[in-house]
């Protein structure tokens, strides 16, 4: 969407809110006619009520009750059922927009390229998928229908009063200009003031997220300091843009709502005039004062909820451009095949890639694994190990060079096939609220639709070791299991997370340090497991201690994005190299840094 603060702009953004988000629109329409129904039958009775003052003045013969008033209390109880019925039917549809909007962001996370969460904070992501997505329900289910309801009853009252009389009914309609024009001319502004605190407010929360991800380390060094300082910082810029957004905001609203009285000072002094000249009746007199009476209200919520409107607009507009990015499948083409099971042979040759223009992190990276081998990736951070084995799954989209899987370029393997194929274990697996049973299911590639029977589960547990933990700690298929495996050990999250990808059957295995985080006993249990998963597959290990790749078929060692050794860990320990010398700084067990 344009960046842009118009009022057809605003319209834009509540069209495509409501046709690209709505799957009720039967019952959005059946909102809509009720409402003004409601507004409908609201004229009726200020139009009766006209009537019985002017029968009242002329001393008519016709029983004011049951001409008049009757009619007049059966409308407005039918105002009541109407409004009611309205509004409930255009929260359930609110309701249904904000459910299929939180689903479209699900959806698109994962159907966006690596390459867009390099570039937008998890931070700004995490506020548009929560805060705004809150503020956009509470704007649907509360103010959207206030908004609707004024709407209509405005636009009726406005016709209603031309219909009545057409001289009369201009001028009331003249004297609602200056309300109207002074809100064309302030939108615009609010609109940007609030644009500019969500901006902020993203930012903000970009820095909670980062710094939370580093709460151990702030709390026992300096750094502490200097994080909450920048926090403070951009905390009193926020409040700054909050504090200019509510003066814009509240003299906005003030000055509307005086000019929201111009109607009836209208009516009051060209209609006194008029009815006090013989020109005008009573009765009608007092139908445009109950006329300009019930326009006020509805312009006067119209007003109340500017901030509102616009605050949804801006969310809207985010949102828009969020769902409108390039998704995976346009950035990286998905081709048809080959869907054939993978033979694990992997082939990388003179492969050049840069996250930024000019900053390439791999530079001629050059290697070749055969299938069913095992290598170990070692090196200090940053020279290129984790980019590596992201472009096994075709994360990104390589500058030069060529990557080859059985043969194939990696551009012609269908990616999701190929993804199908590959299994992962890293040093922090990901666990959903369930069952065991539903957790080693989860990444099967049928989903729980088609899950194995607890027999193949169990030998899978078996094989790797699980099961016997599983006995010691009195746990079973139907055990539970918290949120990211918070009632499990670690050697209990690895072991379970090796067992997951084993039922995979992958023909690719990448194991980051997959061993970590765990003791003596329980890493010989996961070096184990680990075993049993590599054997007949193809896998690469990212290794942060060394003492994980010693029995891999080959080492490669990076430095600066390219592969400056390569061979078996006696033989780099021969050779007296660059792995030599982190063999010799760090032993087997230290943490590479």
């Amino acid at each position: 969407m344009k960046n842009t603060s118009s009022p057809i702009d605003y319209l834009k953004t509540s069209v495509f809110l409501l046709v690209t988000y709505n799957t009720k629109k039967a019952r959005f329409a059946l909102s809509i006619f009720l409402l003004m129904l409601s507004g409908g039958v609201v004229l009726l009775s200020s139009q009766l009520t006209g009537s019985l003052v002017e029968h009242l003045a002329a001393k008519g013969t016709q029983n004011p009750w049951t001409n008049f008033v009757a009619p007049i209390l059966v409308l407005e109880i039918l105002n009541l059922v109407f409004l009611y019925y309205g509004k409930s039917t255009g929260t359930f549809v609110a309701n249904d927009i904000t459910l299929n909007i939180r689903l479209a962001l699900f959806k698109k996370f994962s159907r966006l390229p690596m390459k867009y969460f390099d570039q937008v904070s998890i931070g700004e992501l995490l506020t548009r998928s929560t805060s705004e997505v809150s503020g956009l329900e509470a704007f649907l289910t509360l103010s959207m229908p206030r908004v609707l309801i004024s709407l209509i009853v405005v636009l009726l009252i406005l016709a209603f009063m031309l219909f009545t009389d057409v001289y009369f009914g201009s001028l009331i309609l003249l004297s609602s200009l200056p309300a109207v024009v002074f809100v064309f001319l302030v939108i615009g502004r609010i609109r940007d003031s609030l644009r500019a605190y969500k901006a902020h407010l993203a930012g903000l929360n970009g820095q909670f997220a980062e710094y939370l991800q580093i709460l151990p380390l702030m709390k026992v060094d300096v750094f502490s300091r200097y994080s909450e300082k920048m926090i403070g910082a951009s905390s009193e810029e926020l409040l700054a843009k909050a504090i200019f957004m509510i003066k814009i905001n509240s003299l906005a609203r003030s000055f509307a709502n005086l000019l929201c009285y111009f109607p009836t000072f209208m009516v009051l002094f060209v209609g006194g005039y008029f009815t006090l000249s013989q020109q005008l009746s009573l009765g009608l007199l007092v139908t445009f004062l109950r006329f300009s009476e019930r326009l006020r209200r509805p312009v006067a919520i119209l007003l109340t909820e500017l901030q509102t409107l616009q605050d949804a607009s801006v969310t809207v507009e985010r949102l828009s451009a969020l769902m409108s990015a390039d998704e995976e499948t346009q950035a990286l083409p998905e081709p048809a095949g080959p869907l054939r099971r993978l033979d694990g042979n992997v082939v990388f040759d003179r492969v050049w890639l840069a996250y930024q223009p000019g900053k390439p992190v791999l530079k001629g990276l050059s290697f070749s694994v055969p299938r069913g081998s095992s290598v170990g990736l070692v090196g200090r951070t940053g020279s290129g190990k984790t980019t590596t084995i992201s472009l096994i799954s075709h994360l990104y989209t390589i500058m030069q060079g060529d990557i080859t899987i059985d043969g194939q370029p990696l551009e012609r393997w269908n990616r999701s096939h190929l993804r199908q194929q590959i299994g992962v274990v890293n040093q922090n697996p990901v666990f959903i609220r369930g069952t065991l049973r539903d957790n080693l299911n989860m990444s099967l590639s049928e989903g729980l639709d088609k899950a194995r029977d607890d027999r193949a589960l169990l030998d899978a547990c078996k094989l790797t070791g699980l099961h016997d933990l599983m006995e010691k700690s009195s746990r079973d298929l139907d055990s539970p299991i918290h949120d990211n495996g918070g009632n499990l050990s670690a050697g209990e999250c690895q072991l379970l997370a090796i067992t997951r990808v084993l039922l995979r059957d992958p023909a690719i295995l990448i194991l980051d340090e997959a061993s970590a985080h765990t003791d003596s006993l329980t890493e010989d249990r996961v070096e184990f497991a680990l075993a049993q998963l590599k054997h007949g597959r193809t896998s690469f290990t990212v290794a942060h201690r060394l003492n994980s790749v010693v029995a891999c078929d080959k080492i490669l060692v990076f430095a600066d994005g390219r592969v400056v050794e390569e061979g078996t860990h006696d033989d780099l320990l021969a050779r007296k190299g660059e792995y030599f010398t982190l063999y010799r700084q760090h032993g087997e067990t230290a943490e590479l840094s």
